[in-house]
């Protein structure tokens, strides 16, 4: 089968499916979803075809290899402030590139439910078209602040789901129950199916037993200074733990701006005294940081699933997320695969991330957390998943 993927992805993931001699460069470094799924279809013997975006300026990038083509289209504007705008006028030249090989294609896969879905969307009378639902508009668009973030988010983000929730020719896949639930509510005629995210299979560490002799937390966003990340909730919370604990770090991970009036506000309320914000870094670097820490925490208030979770679990470290927190303790298994707190609560916090510490209370769920990701969310597994459902839906 030739699978289309219209999304975020970054071929540095998938190297090893494209030939040598090529410049491949490393992009989209939050979609790790959709690389770990696309990895899985190669593994299973299938073709795929990859339409994606960078926000670097030229024409359109090719690459290729036996089983993997890669089209990266240029988001780069003239226009003074593109970047409020972007998801809208991205969706014509998606389109455009798209246009160029659907005929070779079976299925395709887009993700998110904007840009790439929107350009996805034309082709759906024409190849069978499947939408993973990643986040929810309606509810992100409530923690936005500013006028660029509202443009951005409610007018032209929500426009951009709207269109895209409506076309009843499009097949939905949820990435949790939460968004399922979600979807049903607004959309109660919609077909969607729920495929969870998956993880690297080389990613499950099977044991562990060097945790550092100090606390070291680690927490990964995609934007730290984003109100729904609440990691001002896990500051007040570190600020705490710290007192008794003064030797703790707390390792942050993510976009972030030093020149931001909120982070100005956490260096004026003091609370960045042991942290380390240390902006985004590449895989490999991602892995020895959670071989080297405690605990990971996750302050955010609402996910729709929440990736950083399994990334925690799979290298055997407590991982703390909200009970309230949308996907999170579905994801956490209500408290079996993690702990759950009320991250509103800066105490609750810091007092999950004591109860982390105990390593002998946390093995049984670092053990259940492992057979959890290799029984269920392998990449292998959930790219098998999304055949069947392809297949299935195509007879």
């Amino acid at each position: 089968m030739t699978i289309g993927i219209v999304s975020y992805f970054n071929p540095i993931e998938c190297k090893d499916y494209l030939y040598a001699g090529q410049t491949i460069p490393n992009i989209n470094k939050a979609a790790s979803s959709v690389n770990a799924i696309t990895l899985g279809l190669l593994r299973a013997g299938h073709r795929v075809i990859v339409i994606t975006s960078s926000d670097e300026r030229g024409p359109v990038i090719h690459l290729s290899g036996e089983q993997l083509e890669v089209h990266i289209v240029s988001t780069y504007s003239r226009m003074p402030k593109a970047a409020t705008f972007m998801k809208w006028y991205m969706v014509s030249r998606l389109q455009k590139e798209l246009q160029k090989h659907i005929k070779k294609m079976d299925v395709v896969h887009t993700h998110w439910t904007y840009d790439f879905a929107l350009a996805t969307a034309s082709f759906a009378k024409e190849k069978p078209v499947f939408c993973s639902i990643r986040d929810w508009s309606p509810v992100i668009q409530q923690y936005q602040k500013g006028y660029k973030a509202r443009i951005m988010w409610r007018i032209i983000s929500g426009t951009l789901f709207k269109r895209v929730m409506a076309n009843k020719s499009i097949h939905f896949i949820a990435n949790s129950h939460y968004i399922y639930k979600l979807v049903k509510e607004t959309y109660p005629t919609v077909e969607c199916n729920i495929i969870e995210n998956p993880v690297k299979t080389e990613f499950i560490r099977e044991g562990r037993t060097d945790y550092p002799d100090t606390p070291v937390f680690v927490s990964i966003a995609q934007d730290l200074l984003e109100e729904r990340k609440n990691y001002h909730g896990l500051l007040l919370a570190f600020s705490l733990f710290h007192k008794s604990h003064p030797t703790a770090k707390l390792i942050l991970i993510g976009r972030h701006a030093t020149s931001a009036a909120t982070f100005k506000q956490w260096v004026q309320e003091d609370l960045t005294e042991d942290v380390d914000f240390i902006g985004f870094v590449d895989h490999d670097k991602l892995i020895d940081i959670l071989d080297h820490a405690s605990a990971l925490i996750h302050p955010s208030l609402e996910e729709s699933f929440g990736n950083t979770l399994l990334e925690g679990m799979a290298r055997r470290i407590p991982v703390i997320g909200g009970k309230d927190s949308g996907a999170v303790p579905f994801v956490l298994g209500q408290g079996e695969y993690g702990l759950l707190c009320d991250v509103r609560n800066p105490e609750d916090i810091a007092n999950a991330m004591t109860k982390a510490l105990d390593l002998e209370e946390m093995q049984p769920i670092l053990n259940h957390a492992t057979s959890y990701l290799k029984n269920e969310l392998t990449n292998e597994i959930i790219a098998q998943k999304h055949i069947k459902l392809f297949t299935d839906l195509q007879k």
